[in-house]
């Protein structure tokens, strides 16, 4: 239904504000994503980040884990130490108010290191949001081919000249809005599961 898709941002500016879904575990890759941010913010300061979620530190299986804790401690420093990350990058409470979240960003990011779907790609899409996301094995069986990216910075360069220009971010944000409200369609997906799962054809 395409009336899933809010309007977009009231401010234009939002759109340079990049969107994070949940940093654990590691594989979901808080350190590409800042590697993403830092190289936006040396080219155009007006990047920045929000990231939706727990913090490792709230987390008991984090702190029971060293590895997780040094990963999650190299992450931190790098918020305080890196003039291109320092004082860019808002951490927002996990919670269930995700419309309101992904109305105060304009892209959303999925730098893991693989998943199974990433719910925040086709859920962004269709609140208005740019989704991009790095190429993790079978995105390409899910997505359209603009929206992956090879690296970080083949995906730091894109949403660079995605974002500065407002008339493509419009149009790429509508057409990625209508692709899901297409392709995850409920006519389409219910009767394609009923046949996996029941071998009715």
């Amino acid at each position: 239904d395409p009336d899933w898709a809010s309007a977009h941002p009231a401010d234009p500016a939002q759109r340079f504000t990049l969107g994070l879904v949940g940093v654990l575990p590691e594989r979901k890759g808080l350190d590409r994503a800042l590697d993403v941010l830092a190289l936006l913010r040396a080219e155009d300061r007006r990047f920045r980040l929000r990231i939706r979620g727990h913090r490792p530190e709230e987390v008991a299986w984090v702190r029971s884990r060293p590895a997780a804790q040094a990963y999650f401690a190299a992450q931190r420093r790098r918020l305080t130490e890196d003039p291109m990350l320092a004082g860019a990058v808002a951490w927002d409470p996990h919670g269930p108010d995700m419309s309101a979240w992904y109305a105060s960003v304009g892209t959303v990011l999925s730098t893991s290191a693989f998943e199974s779907f990433h719910f925040t790609l086709p859920d962004g899409a269709v609140h208005g949001c740019l989704p991009r996301s790095l190429a993790w094995a079978g995105a390409d069986l899910l997505y359209p081919p603009d929206w992956l990216a090879a690296s970080t910075d083949e995906l730091a360069r894109g949403l660079h000249d995605e974002v500065a220009d407002l008339a493509r971010w419009t149009r790429l944000t509508a057409e990625a809005a209508a692709y899901v409200a297409e392709r995850f369609a409920e006519r389409r997906v219910v009767p394609a599961l009923a046949d996996a799962v029941l071998g009715l054809r």
